[in-house]
């Protein structure tokens, strides 16, 4: 009996590793199904600007060019600061644009910006262990108090604000989603990718104007997004689950 549930096991894990193998699970094409809604068109829903500076104003711009006082700053950052070893989000998010500086987790209590470097997670690396994978600089914006709760400072790469958590920046209506690009004004008076300014500034400084572009609004076609999942089963048939997002409900097919 041990013996028969030991090769039954054995086939299973054979054929699971060789269905893993084939999947779309990593380091694969989209599924042709979801092409063209992976192609959306995206649209600017505001501009968050921040003065890096004591006193520097925080404000947001509409692109009707209305603007909206946030608050200002109390601390600024004047260097980044390395990702801790449990923040795996911040070493594979990227910008919704595709660029490397991007806001890479947003709550009432801070908004982190991966900055540096313009390098991508690679899973099979970080299998060695974590000490043998790079790890991604932050600059983090916090809400009012968050800042000195962990002393006077300096707390290298940190911006305190005058914001309060909930509000704003901090959860409030001018909050920005994971993947927001984060961008620098450079030497020439344009709007840069983050990560670009350090490729000729040391890490141990932060730009003195920041933006971050809050751009959330998909447009596809007039049908709504569909969600494909294929499961590929032992009997060598394939059940598909097709999501239907309007009507919420599953349905379920073979091939």
């Amino acid at each position: 009996m041990i013996k028969k549930s030991l090769f039954l096991l054995g086939v299973f894990m054979l054929v699971a590793s060789s269905v893993f193998a084939s999947s779309n699970f990593i380091k694969s094409s989209i599924p042709p199904e979801v092409i063209e809604e992976n192609n959306a068109n995206y649209s600017l829903q505001y501009s968050i600007y921040v003065e890096n500076s004591q006193g520097g104003e925080i404000y947001r711009q509409d692109p009707n060019g209305t603007i909206t006082h946030l608050g200002n700053v109390v601390v600024p950052a004047d260097s980044t600061y390395q990702a801790n070893d449990g923040f795996w989000a911040a070493q594979f998010s990227r910008a919704i644009d595709g660029s490397a500086g991007n806001v890479t987790a947003a709550a009432v209590n801070a908004m982190h910006l991966r900055v540096a470097p313009d390098d991508y997670y690679d899973p099979e690396q970080a299998q060695l262990g974590r000490d043998t994978v790079w790890k991604p600089r932050l600059i983090s914006l916090l809400p009012d108090r968050e800042y000195f709760k962990a002393g006077n400072g300096p707390h290298p790469g940190r911006i305190a604000t005058d914001i309060p958590g909930g509000e704003g920046l901090f959860g409030g209506m001018s909050s920005a989603y994971v993947g927001s690009p984060v961008k620098y004004l450079n030497d020439e008076g344009d709007w840069v990718s983050i990560d670009e300014f350090y490729v000729h500034n040391d890490i141990h400084s932060a730009p003195e104007n920041l933006k971050i572009e809050y751009i959330n609004r998909i447009q596809t076609t007039e049908q709504p997004p569909t969600l494909f999942l294929k499961m590929k089963l032992v009997e060598r048939s394939a059940c598909i689950m097709k999501m239907d997002f309007q009507s919420q409900l599953p349905l379920f097919y073979r091939e």
